[in-house]
């Protein structure tokens, strides 16, 4: 029996890591840049879809393109990920998501989404310690969970669309986790998979390509052997993607820093920046 459960647990751990794979950076200019095959490919498919689109934002090409190249510029594949995807914002009320109360999850999950990356991308940081998914999924509310996190990847999103609407050259944004404090049974429970591997999936699905970078920093023993069991089955982008760190501050600090200057993230990440605002101001 025990076993089994082995068995189960490290393959539900494989399963999120897998998803993870999508998650591939790309530079500003590359992101902003079409090939000859891309604009062809995109005008076909904006014939495809345009009527469909509710938003002007939609209509844009960096967000048309997004479907796209998440599909190998197979025109058919990605209006089926698009429609899906305008049929599960639909559904889950995602264009009035951030009108909800999640306040109680601020408190309790805090991401902070502020800071500038050296190429002008928004900067999503988390104390992972702090939180608790276990005590949320044993009290019943892991719905509600998953619906914060989708308001967080919404407001980045809608972040991004501001900065790209002010004129920036914007296209993604960069995430630091501190994984000081990560332990199994409070961030990793069996009970906590499944919203992981939900959140993974809402992300593939629904945001493709909006990840920049991701620096895991202070990565204890257990986290690095759920990372090792799945290495085998990751791709390389998937690895070029994430920045792993263990606890040496100076090696993690030095590499952060090549991304982001020290005054645009908290001391906790290897910076300088202060906290100016209250959480429950988040958005």
């Amino acid at each position: 029996m025990q076993l089994t459960f082995i068995k189960q647990y490290y393959f539900t751990i494989t399963l999120a890591l897998i998803l993870l794979q999508f998650c591939d950076a790309i530079p500003v200019e590359e992101d902003l840049t079409l090939t000859l095959k891309e604009r062809v490919a995109l005008d076909s498919f904006r014939k495809e879809v345009g009527h469909l689109l509710p938003h002007d934002y939609m209509q844009e090409d960096i967000y048309l393109i997004r479907w796209l190249r998440a599909k190998n510029l197979d025109i058919e594949a990605a209006k089926t990920m698009l429609t899906n995807n305008l049929k599960w914002r639909e559904e889950y009320k995602v264009d009035t998501i951030l009108e909800e109360d999640f306040s109680y999850f601020v408190k309790r999950f805090p991401f902070w989404l502020d800071g500038r990356d050296k190429d002008d991308r928004p900067i999503g940081s988390a104390d992972i310690a702090i939180w608790d998914p276990r005590r949320i999924v044993i009290a019943g509310r892991a719905l509600e969970l998953y619906r914060y996190a989708i308001s967080v990847l919404e407001f980045a999103s809608k972040l991004v669309r501001a900065d790209q609407a002010a004129g920036r050259n914007v296209t993604q944004f960069t995430l630091i986790a501190n994984l000081d404090g990560f332990n199994l049974i409070q961030h990793a429970c069996v009970q906590c998979l499944p919203f992981y591997v939900q959140f993974l999936i809402v992300y593939e699905n629904h945001f493709p390509g909006m990840l920049h970078k991701f620096f895991m920093v202070n990565t204890s023993p257990a986290f690095e052997t759920l990372l090792r069991i799945a290495r085998p089955v990751l791709t390389k982008s998937t690895t070029d993607t994430w920045s792993i760190h263990g606890t040496n501050k100076r090696h993690w600090t030095e590499a952060i820093r090549e991304v982001i200057e020290p005054d645009q993230i908290r001391p906790q990440f290897g910076g300088t920046k202060m906290d100016v605002e209250d959480i429950d101001n988040f958005y």
